[in-house]
């Protein structure tokens, strides 16, 4: 019989351990990844807060920091990224400077390359969290700096769209135009691909024959727009 494991973040040092789950799990808040941390954590340790979202969140920001077997160690702590010592030895000292979460935030790093500590560290929404991650794409649009993705939102462009134009040599002034009004194709138009499709004719050839875009032609011949006609 397989018995399932879970990961599971230690109350004590804030590391990733695997274990059993168990079918008391359910009514347990505290883990321990060793008999040394379970006797460490004693009443003096009680603050009251080990069931709330602040006290996840320092401690899964504790595992990523200072467990090598966690599956984000290289994100964070592999990369040299630690946790000041004031937050580390005591979730009090985190909540005190954090505060409270504010509904719809995590806790962000403003310089994606410093350390979980007071002067780097704030509630961020998804947006926010998402706009200061490393792997995004700076642009300049009329003379700000912002990621692509932000620049395609306050344009209200789909990211491929833009992206594939940039792709094709575009510049980001051209590449964030307007995107193109689509032509409804007319119910004589989609007779006139049905019968050509139908009587043998291939989706290119229906195109250059009807002087459509092939890209409509395609979109009508595997949706069947033509079932109504």
């Amino acid at each position: 019989m397989i018995v399932p494991r879970a990961e599971r973040s230690c109350s004590t040092c804030g590391g990733m351990f695997i274990r059993s789950v168990r079918a008391t799990d359910r009514k347990v808040t505290r883990f321990f990844c060793s008999r040394a941390c379970r006797d460490s954590y004693g009443p003096s340790r009680t603050h009251g807060h080990s069931a709330t979202t602040e006290y996840r969140i320092w401690s899964q920001m504790r595992g990523r920091c200072a467990n090598p077997r966690g599956a984000r160690w290289s994100s964070y702590g592999g990369r040299g990224i630690t946790v000041c010592a004031r937050w580390h030895e005591s979730f009090e000292n985190f909540l005190a400077d954090m505060g409270p979460r504010p509904a719809g935030t995590t806790l962000d790093r403003k310089d994606n390359d410093g350390n979980y500590e007071p002067g780097n560290c704030r509630w961020a929404t998804r947006i926010e969290q998402q706009n200061n991650m490393r792997s995004n794409r700076i642009v300049v649009v009329s003379g700000e700096r912002m990621t692509l993705a932000e620049a395609c939102r306050r344009a209200g462009l789909d990211s491929s769209l833009v992206g594939g134009r940039l792709h094709r040599g575009e510049s980001i002034a051209k590449a964030l135009r307007p995107a193109p009004h689509r032509r409804q194709t007319t119910i004589d138009e989609m007779a006139q691909i049905k019968a050509l499709v139908e009587g043998g004719a291939t989706q290119s050839e229906a195109a250059r024959l009807l002087g459509l875009h092939q890209t409509v032609v395609n979109r009508i011949c595997i949706k069947k727009g033509w079932r109504h006609v």
